[in-house]
């Protein structure tokens, strides 16, 4: 038999089957209730969260995220040779400016051309680490000046049949016997000619600043070509300098064309160069007469 504490215990623990009913149904009010409170605030707090209303703010951290992704370049691109008072927005991208970065140091230097490494520190929004990264792959040449004789010769005292200009030896002040050819177009002439390697025809005298096609259709029986006076780039041995110098090769082309023969080793011929899927047929068969595979 049972002590009686225990039975007395039992007792007053103990529920009916009316009672039991009564406890589930309460349990249930209360499960059912606390899932609608818990749904209701829940709701409430989505609702008033800034994130998800407040539109100035999530533009704004959209905004930020962009930006630190864009400058995150900076951490991951590869330095190459360049000049930062030539190099155009796509070089400056690869090299690792953001592009709002690059369209201000195009814009600021055109009102104040770089001196030295230090004066791109003076660009808002620059990191003075990265430029100290970059300033020995900055190259800052000035141009090469050609000395002419500024005393242009009187047309009339030659006769019109027995001028030739041979474009690639002619010098300055024979450039100033044709048709609308002064001192300072004679003196750009030599110098771009230089630069180039030699012209192939007379119409890439168009790339020189300041001449028309009028100066070249009024001067043509003028003109002569000696292609044997080209100077060539030795493709496997220039370096970036020498590359980007010519001026149908950009910064860009340049780093590309130096890459290819480190991975590769030499070029053979002018097949390897179209190997470099970056850069396009019409650039190459522009080059192609200016370079020698040795």
């Amino acid at each position: 038999m049972k002590p009686i504490w225990k039975l007395k215990l039992k007792a007053y623990f103990s529920f009916n089957h009316y009672e039991k009913i009564i406890v589930w149904i309460f349990i249930t009010l209360l499960i059912v209730l606390s899932g609608t409170m818990f749904y209701v605030n829940r709701k409430h707090f989505d609702s008033h969260t800034p994130l998800t209303n407040n539109k100035a703010l999530t533009d704004s951290l959209q905004k930020l995220i962009s930006n630190r992704n864009e400058k995150k370049q900076t951490e991951t691109a590869q330095p190459f040779y360049f000049n930062p008072n030539t190099a155009d927005s796509s070089t400056l991208v690869s090299l690792g400016f953001y592009p709002k970065l690059a369209a201000r140091l195009i814009k600021y230097r055109t009102k104040a051309p770089f001196k030295k490494p230090d004066d791109l520190k003076k660009l808002y929004g620059i990191n003075d680490d990265f430029v100290d990264e970059l300033a020995s792959f900055m190259i800052f040449e000035k141009a090469i000046e050609t000395p002419i004789i500024t005393t242009k010769i009187p047309a009339s005292t030659i006769k019109k049949e027995s001028i030739k200009i041979e474009l690639n030896t002619a010098q300055a002040e024979e450039f100033m016997l044709m048709k609308g050819i002064g001192v300072k177009l004679s003196k750009r002439i030599v110098t771009y000619r230089e630069n180039l390697g030699g012209f192939l025809n007379q119409w890439q005298l168009l790339e020189v600043w300041g001449i028309d096609s009028s100066i070249i259709i009024q001067n043509e029986e003028l003109f002569t070509i000696d292609t044997s006076h080209i100077q060539h780039i030795s493709i496997n041995t220039a370096d970036w300098k020498t590359l980007n110098k010519h001026p149908y090769i950009q910064g860009r082309e340049a780093s590309l064309i130096i890459n290819y023969r480190l991975q590769h080793g030499n070029y053979q011929s002018i097949n390897d160069v179209k190997k470099i899927k970056a850069l396009s047929k019409e650039f190459i068969d522009k080059i192609e007469p200016y370079l020698i595979f040795e």
